[in-house]
C-alpha cells in the first residue's frame, strides 16, 4: 500500500467510502455493509491472519486459510485463495475457487463501467474500445489476476479494499472524451456494487465455512466474544489510589 500511495486517488476514494447503496430506512443492510466496508478499508476484516493474534489462545500462530488448508489467510490471499481440489470430500464436495470469484467480480465491474459511460451521447470511443482499455489497466489487478501461475500475491488488493488509482478514471477521461464529475459519479457507484458483490459472492461464503471448521474445534461464536487471552488486562479505578492495573 506504501508505494500505491501515490497512486490513489484520494477524493474519488474518501467520495466513494462516504456513500451508501441502501436508503436510510434500511438500516440493518446498510449497518452490515458499511461495518465491511471499514474493516476492508483498514485491512481488519476478521481474516486467520487477525485471529491468530487476538485470539492465540485459540488460533495458532500458523492457522491456516478455513478454505484452502494451504496457506496464512491474509486480506490479500482472501482474493487468490485456489484451493486444490483434489482434497475435495463427500462433505465438502466443491470448495470455492476465491481467484476465479475475484477474477470474475472485476470483469463484471469493468462491463458494467465501460456499458455506462459508452451510453453517454458524448463518449468518443465504443463500449468495445472502453472495455478493451479498461481490462489493461494493472492497478484494477485483472492482467495479474488472468495469469494462471499467479497464485501467491496480488497487489491490486488496495484496489478492492476502496482505494480508487488516479489511473481509473484517467483513463476514462481520456478514452471517453467525459468530464471527471461526470465519469467519478459512475465510478462510484459501480464500485459500491462490486464491493457488496465481494460481501456477498466472496466474504459471506468464506465466514460460513470457516464456522463450520470452527464449530469442529468446539469453537463457538459466544466462545470468541467471551474470550479472555492470557494476558487481558483488567482496569480497577479507586477513589483512594486512583486508577490502577491489575493483572490476573
Amino acid at each position: 500500500m506504501q508505494s500505491s500511495f501515490h497512486s490513489v486517488d484520494w477524493s474519488l476514494s474518501f467520495e466513494t467510502f462516504k456513500q451508501s447503496l441502501y436508503p436510510r430506512l434500511a438500516v440493518t443492510k446498510s449497518s452490515i455493509f458499511s461495518q465491511f466496508r471499514l474493516k476492508l478499508w483498514f485491512d481488519e476484516l476478521p481474516v486467520m491472519y487477525r485471529l491468530s493474534q487476538r485470539f492465540s489462545g485459540l488460533y495458532a500462530d500458523d492457522s491456516l486459510c478455513p478454505t484452502c488448508g494451504a496457506f496464512m489467510e491474509t486480506l490479500e490471499h482472501l482474493f487468490i485463495c485456489s484451493p486444490d481440489y483434489l482434497d475435495t470430500d463427500d462433505n465438502n464436495p466443491l470448495l470455492p475457487n476465491h481467484k476465479d470469484i475475484t477474477t470474475k467480480l472485476i470483469q463484471r465491474f469493468l462491463v458494467k463501467l465501460a456499458t455506462k459511460i459508452s451510453s453517454s451521447s458524448k463518449c468518443k470511443k465504443t463500449y468495445d474500445e472502453l472495455l478493451v482499455a479498461l481490462r489493461e489497466l494493472p492497478s484494477l489487478g485483472l492482467p495479474e489476476l488472468l495469469l494462471d501461475n499467479n497464485y501467491s500475491s496480488f497487489s491490486a488488493s488496495w484496489f478492492l479494499r476502496s482505494f480508487i488509482p488516479r489511473d481509473l478514471p484517467t483513463c476514462l477521461m481520456r478514452q471517453s472524451g467525459l468530464s471527471y464529475s461526470f465519469l467519478s459519479s459512475i465510478i462510484s457507484r459501480t464500485f459500491l456494487k462490486l464491493q457488496r458483490e465481494i460481501y456477498h459472492g466472496l466474504w459471506r461464503p468464506r465466514c460460513k465455512l470457516k464456522v463450520e471448521k470452527d464449530a469442529a474445534k468446539n469453537i463457538l461464536p459466544n466462545t470468541l466474544r467471551s474470550y479472555k487471552g492470557p494476558f487481558v488486562q483488567h482496569f480497577h479505578f479507586s477513589a483512594m489510589t486512583g486508577p490502577r492495573i491489575i493483572l490476573i
